[in-house]
């Protein structure tokens, strides 16, 4: 005979029977289609909730696989890498101040900024050309960092009366400076 009705439970543990298949008073229900329809929307809602369920603890393991691999250093090092515009090595080469001229003797400060080009030294070349388009007078120079990380010099060459523009390169690019020293 039945026993109490629970949700999902059996109603006769000794027959196997549910609640739901029994009448009123307690005999089994005719098999009819109710009772195939019903049984059939349990499977299908057993069904529908296994897949939701494992769909849901898949995307749970999804995302705590994600987090704990962009909590690595290196996977965070390469996102900033290929999320951040990264610097490019160059050099500049400027004047530190404007050349001078004393008797014969022109003094020229040049001033090479490198950033992250690994170059410990840059070669420098410093000529003068007279008015008429004659190389004059040429020296080249090696420019060290100081203890700063600063690459700087000053570098002196004789010059003719007939000098007119100092020219400066760096070594290794198309960098090029002009100063005009004396009348044209």
């Amino acid at each position: 005979m039945p026993t109490e009705f629970r949700h999902g439970g059996l109603s006769d543990p000794e027959t196997g029977a549910y609640a739901e298949d029994q009448n009123a008073d307690g005999r089994p229900r005719e098999e009819g289609r109710a009772t195939a329809s019903r049984r059939a929307a349990r499977t299908a809602d057993a069904g529908r909730r296994r897949r939701r369920n494992v769909l849901i603890g898949s995307l749970i393991a999804l995302v705590a696989a994600l987090a704990t691999a962009f909590a690595a250093p290196p996977v965070q090092t390469v996102l900033k890498q290929s999320f951040t515009r990264l610097p490019q090595p160059y050099a500049a080469i400027y004047f530190t101040s404007d050349p001078t001229i004393d008797g014969a003797v022109l003094s020229v400060p040049i001033t090479v900024h490198g950033v992250d080009t690994g170059i410990s030294a840059y070669g420098v070349r410093v000529w003068t050309v007279t008015a008429s388009g004659a190389v004059d007078a040429s020296r080249k120079a090696t420019v060290t960092a100081d203890k700063n990380g600063v690459w700087a010099t000053v570098v002196t060459l004789s010059i003719a009366p007939a000098a007119a523009v100092v020219w400066v390169s760096l070594d290794g690019t198309d960098q090029t400076l002009h100063y005009r020293i004396g009348a044209t």
